[in-house]
């Protein structure tokens, strides 16, 4: 006769092919947790998740896989919300454009181009 394994023994899996357990294609679920969490609710760009100590190769493959999995979100339908932000209304990542966040911390601009102009067309709104 066979025993069934109680749920606290079995490793988590996403059971798409035989003896594939999360964990051979995933980083720990609380180091993925906590990657999640900054890229999804806080929007944190990834050079920033990479300075907080994450592994830049492990920060960028979630990213990938979050990212390439965006178009299957548009296709399912809404979900309740039950975190500080969901996969619907706040947060919509382009799926047409193929950008993709580098890694690359945002570039100072280039004070050649910023404007310095007088206040006069802004205070000729404000009354």
């Amino acid at each position: 006769m066979l025993k069934a394994q109680s749920g606290g023994e079995r490793p988590p899996t996403a059971e798409l092919h035989e003896n594939q357990m999360d964990q051979d294609s995933l980083p720990p679920y609380d180091v993925l947790d906590a990657i999640l969490e900054r890229l999804v609710e806080r929007e944190q760009p990834l050079d920033q998740i990479i300075a907080a100590g994450f592994d830049r190769e492990i920060v960028t493959r979630i990213d990938h896989l979050l990212n390439v999995a965006e178009y299957k979100r548009r296709q399912a339908a809404p979900g309740v919300k039950v975190t500080a932000r969901n996969f619907g209304r706040d947060r919509r990542y382009p799926i047409t454009n193929r950008f993709r966040d580098k890694g690359e911390g945002v570039s100072a601009p280039d004070e050649t181009l910023v404007s310095r102009g007088s206040r006069a067309s802004i205070d000729a709104f404000e009354g």
